[in-house]
């Protein structure tokens, strides 16, 4: 039925239809628009890459002194045979009049007479052990990179069997 409405197409409208042209409008919008991206992006780019140019300074002006040069050190005088002077003068000291100290009034501890006190602590002493090496960690193999897979087969060779068997539990009366 759809075929006898529409002898020419599907019957649905824009389907059918030649594709129209585009509005020059449209065309001319786009154009503006890429154009005012790329420049923004142009321009962003220029900021963050291209570095500013360091303000201009004055040249320094410097001047070339001589080294320094220590004088020479004054000649010293002729040595003579007498001993050098002593420069210091000394002095007998100056006894201050101190009046005498009396003994401070204390009075003396009791110690009350009884049992004498235990003399110091001995502690018994416990030889040393002779140094032993620890016992090595069994080996594991961890994140292992399988050539195979190992299959059920190889894996019933290593693994033990549990027993067998059969159990019945009853309840006497």
């Amino acid at each position: 039925m759809a075929l006898a409405l529409n002898p020419n197409g599907s019957g649905i409208p824009g389907l059918d239809a030649p594709p129209r042209k585009p509005w020059r409008a449209l065309l001319i919008g786009l154009g503006v628009s890429g154009a005012l991206h790329i420049g923004l992006i142009g321009y962003l780019a220029y900021q963050k890459y291209v570095a500013p140019l360091p303000p201009a300074e004055p040249d320094q002006v410097f001047r070339l002194e001589p080294p320094y040069i220590a004088p020479k050190p004054p000649v010293p005088p002729p040595p003579t045979d007498q001993p050098p002077r002593n420069q210091m003068r000394l002095h007998s000291p100056v006894p201050t009049p101190l009046p005498p100290l009396d003994p401070l009034p204390i009075k003396p501890i009791d110690i009350p007479e009884g049992p004498p006190a235990p003399g110091p602590m001995t502690l018994p002493t416990v030889p040393a052990q002779p140094n032993v090496p620890p016992i090595p960690q069994p080996k594991v193999i961890t994140r292992a990179n399988w050539l195979r897979l190992p299959s059920a087969d190889d894996m019933a060779r290593y693994i033990q069997k549990a027993p067998s068997g059969a159990a019945c539990l009853a309840r006497r009366p």
